[in-house]
């Protein structure tokens, strides 16, 4: 019980080392917001084949939701593949202009994001690399939509929140902690979000607005003590900087595996990005479809000796989504001047 309590206690550390630089940045960003509490719920039947399988996230709240599928294989000579895809919609406050500005104006409005994404990843089993547990490649689209806004009492003042198109590449490597199976992934990405302006103003034209470059991941996945696992990650990209921390219990019975959680997430817009906090809970429930006992005869998805994944890593690979974009990406602009301060 005092373990359980000291892991409660790091969470909630993390959580408030985070809380003072996300209130400093918002003093000068209104375009903040707060998705708490959100449901989430993971179902990952194994059924597909003896190394293939299917996951579906659902998750909710009263300003967010998010529907998520990923299909996964568990290839011989240590191939992991899997994609899927995504829908976003979020509730989102902007501000157009500045407090003492004529042209003010607060919206409250859903924003709708869709992503598509895929993931490979190669399991070394050289015992002179054992320190080595895998190399990883990701790449990912996403989509926003754009939403107009007009001042109902100025019809030739035109704002509008703009819904980014962003792709990006990942490539990393994942080391043992030398604890209890425990990862540590590194990795570099690059990013690219490309805002289409379309000015309503009297110079009609066109602007395009392009943040690019490369970044970094870093990410812990430890798995503690009495099916307890804690992991954390932080992104650094030029759009944005995002960090999540999360503690998952699992309690493995008969007909599956039954997976509690607790996550919270900050994300830190640049270039008039939105940022935005998400705290919430999670339940989720990995099965296998013969005889209702987890993954059935499954366990030996490649004739091998090697250190191929069994049918708990075919599960975990494929529960984690192929993509999973942290907010809608958008940042809105009026005829006059951008909204917020920053």
């Amino acid at each position: 019980m005092r373990k359980m309590f000291f892991l409660f206690a790091c969470l909630i550390a993390v959580i408030s080392a985070n809380f003072y630089p996300a209130k400093a940045q918002a003093d000068g960003d209104r375009s903040r917001d707060n998705f708490f509490p959100i449901a989430q719920v993971v179902l990952t039947p194994v059924f597909l084949s003896e190394d293939a399988g299917f996951s579906a996230l659902l998750e909710g709240g009263s300003r967010s939701y998010r529907f998520n599928g990923t299909l996964g294989v568990i290839s011989c000579e240590q191939h992991r593949f899997k994609a899927g895809g995504e829908y976003l919609s979020q509730k989102f406050r902007n501000e157009f202009g500045h407090h003492h500005d004529f042209y003010h104006h607060k919206t409250h409005e859903w924003e709708h994001q869709w992503a598509v994404g895929g993931k490979y990843q190669y399991v070394i089993c050289d015992e002179c690399f054992n320190w080595l547990k895998y190399f990883q490649f990701a790449g990912y689209y996403s989509r926003a939509t754009d939403r107009d806004h007009k001042h109902h009492e100025d019809s030739d003042f035109h704002r509008k929140v703009f819904g980014a198109k962003t792709w990006g590449l990942e490539a990393g490597t994942a080391i043992d902690t030398c604890w209890n199976n425990g990862s540590l992934y590194v990795a570099i990405n690059y990013d690219q979000v490309k805002f289409e302006k379309n000015h309503h103003n009297n110079n009609h034209h066109n602007h395009r607005k392009e943040i690019n470059g490369v970044g970094a991941t870093i990410a812990l996945d430890q798995p503690l003590w009495c099916d307890v696992s804690f992991g954390i990650e932080y992104q650094y990209k030029r759009a944005y900087d995002f960090i999540e921390a999360l503690l998952n219990w699992t309690n493995r019975m008969e007909c599956g595996d039954l997976t509690l959680g607790i996550f919270y997430n900050y994300v830190w817009g640049k270039e008039h990005i939105n940022s935005s906090n998400t705290l919430g809970f999670s339940l989720g429930f990995t099965f296998g479809m013969d005889n209702w006992s987890l993954f059935g005869d499954c366990c030996a998805p490649c004739d091998t000796d090697c250190c191929v994944a069994d049918c708990g890593d075919l599960a975990h690979w494929i529960s984690n989504p192929a993509v999973y974009m942290p907010e809608v990406i958008a940042r809105c602009h009026s005829d006059h001047n951008q909204c917020g301060d920053n």
